[in-house]
């Protein structure tokens, strides 16, 4: 019965084209699918049912079929589309992977804007994933995007040498040598023996998923230095905020030798939260983060 309810939305909603490359898609994994078959009668039954639910779509969306790659993990049998898959710009969601001028870039933010009468555009920020610039782009609805799909794999770090980071398989123990330039300012903030996820495009690391949030302890600041009083806009009532001020900030230099705008409120041997998009103050660490986020000493 699943066979038949499988046949009949094919038949109903994809054209004769798109039924051919379907099947030219799945006659090769027909002969090698024993674990398959042994969980299910219909491995072609098998293998839709989970390319639909990883595509997120409806049956007639579908038509990229061409394009599926196809994978054993241990014993369940998984198919995922590969790259020349498009979407429209409003489909488009926040951490996605698109190819941009081709330029491999993970999508930051999203906001749809209508400016009178003209039509609605979409708004995105765009974050290169080699050089790690963020830049603002403007599309259609109409317009269409093409999607990135990398294999992402998890790595234990074991240590930073020079420009070269080791990094272990938990599991295989087997070890992987990538640039340091792949994490940019981290690496003066990731400790060792920290989890990592190697994302890798077309079987060679491309990328590695680094955290938003890092920890860092503070050693001594800078004397005498302070940062610079934004100009005088408009006279405004005196409030208790208005202590913490940018003329009232401090340059800290932390263990790691980097250096950090605090607040007054701040002193050595404090932890804090920092962002490491730009290496800025969040706030000092709390139970929570020390317990989330480990430190590099």
């Amino acid at each position: 019965s699943c066979l038949q309810n499988t046949k009949k939305k094919m038949y109903g909603k994809f054209s004769q084209h798109l039924r051919t490359l379907y099947h030219v898609a799945l006659y090769p994994l027909y002969n090698r699918t024993a674990i398959c078959m042994a969980m299910c009668n219909c491995p072609h039954t098998h293998v839709f049912m989970l390319c639909t639910q990883l595509r997120r779509m409806s049956v007639h969306k579908l038509s990229a079929l061409q394009n599926i790659a196809k994978s054993v993990s241990h014993t369940l049998l998984y198919c995922i589309p590969a790259s020349g898959y498009k979407i429209h710009s409003n489909e488009v969601k926040t951490g996605m992977l698109l190819d941009h001028e081709g330029r491999k870039v993970r999508v930051q933010s999203i906001k749809a804007a209508m400016m009178g009468r003209r039509p609605t555009s979409i708004h995105l920020e765009l974050r290169d994933l080699e050089t790690g610039k963020v830049s603002p782009a403007r599309f259609s609805p109409s317009d269409r995007l093409e999607r990135v799909m990398l294999d992402s794999v998890s790595y234990i770090l074991l240590y930073f040498d020079k420009d070269v980071a080791c990094l272990m398989h938990p599991t295989t123990f087997e070890q992987l040598e990538v640039s340091t330039q792949l994490f940019h300012q981290a690496v003066h903030y990731i400790p060792d023996s920290f989890s990592i996820s190697v994302c890798f495009y077309n079987g060679d690391v491309f990328s590695v998923d680094l955290p938003e949030f890092v920890l860092a302890k503070v050693h001594s600041f800078e004397s005498h230095v302070r940062c610079p009083r934004p100009p005088f806009v408009s006279a405004r009532p005196h409030t208790y905020a208005s202590t913490q001020s940018p003329d009232h900030e401090r340059v800290a230099i932390l263990t790691n030798g980097r250096t950090v705008t605090v607040p007054p409120s701040v002193s050595c041997n404090d932890i804090l939260k920092l962002r490491l998009a730009d290496e800025s103050f969040v706030s000092k660490a709390s139970d929570i983060d020390l317990r989330d986020w480990p430190l590099r000493l």
